[in-house]
């Protein structure tokens, strides 16, 4: 008697003790905020699916690995940052006995804290520059799923301003605990709402692992609805407080770079 009273105890404790998804974003939020710089370094992965004729499982068509690295500094009010990464693209040449054709592309995306700088290069080719204004809310740019969470805890919107958007598509819920890189995080997982179809690039399921300590987003994936990952990340090396150099956060456009300023008014064609 006295073992099942002690574990119906603990079970009612650990219930007690567990956090809703309010909570934890509160604690995450507190954790960024107080974080006065952070270097994460990550492997990246991504995948293409299409649905085959005549249905069935989805296929792989197309695949990305690589690595990348983001880091934070804030500077006063901002928080001025930066992505590199490097990628290899890989998919099945047209003729099904040669070997599969590879592409290799660097990418960086730069928070300088008055503009954000996107720069793409293939290899071989020449880069190409896009200059932006800083957007207030999470993301650089387009990205959709996981990948919104890289530089979301250190935006003015925070990652509770991600999950309220993303919460219109799609039930969210803390699903636990989990170590990355051996560091404690919180696990929240973002179901969508309604069918996904099998061989949509849109993810059925995302899943984000934060970490305790920093905020700081260290694994995602995102997942079709036959539970495939379309795009993914996942940290190998946390350092929060080292004392990043602001000169990391400077950004000149290579030579020989075209660059498109989006931070200027469109211009009127001539009459």
């Amino acid at each position: 008697m006295k073992k099942r009273m002690l574990c119906v105890a603990l079970l009612c404790g650990a219930w007690a003790a567990a956090e809703t998804l309010d909570e934890a974003v509160a604690r995450l939020t507190k954790a960024a905020a107080e974080t006065r710089d952070v270097a994460v370094k990550f492997t990246i992965q991504g995948a293409r699916y299409e649905m085959p004729e005549g249905g069935g499982k989805p296929v792989k068509r197309e695949s990305m690995i690589g690595t990348a690295e983001l880091q934070m500094l804030r500077d006063g009010a901002k928080c001025l940052m930066r992505v590199a990464a490097s990628i290899v693209e890989e998919r099945p040449a047209k003729d099904p006995a040669a070997a599969p054709e590879k592409r290799e592309e660097s990418a960086l995306v730069l928070n300088d804290g008055q503009f954000l700088w996107k720069q793409e290069q293939r290899s071989g080719g020449q880069p190409r520059v896009v200059k932006e204004p800083v957007p207030t809310e999470g993301g650089f740019g387009p990205e959709r799923g996981s990948l919104v969470f890289l530089d979301a805890p250190f935006k003015t919107t925070g990652i509770k301003g991600v999950l309220d958007k993303a919460g219109e598509n799609a039930e969210i819920k803390v699903a636990g605990k989990g170590t990355v890189a051996g560091r404690p995080t919180t696990i929240i997982e973002m179901s969508a709402k309604g069918e996904v179809r099998p061989g949509s690039m849109r993810p059925a399921k995302v899943v984000v692992q934060f970490d305790d300590a920093t905020g700081a987003a260290v694994s995602g994936q995102d997942l079709n609805a036959a539970g495939d990952v379309l795009r993914g990340f996942a940290a190998i090396e946390v350092k929060a407080n080292a004392g990043l150099d602001k000169k990391l956060f400077a950004y000149t456009p290579p030579e020989g770079a075209k660059v498109v300023d989006r931070t200027q008014p469109a211009k009127e064609p001539e009459k």
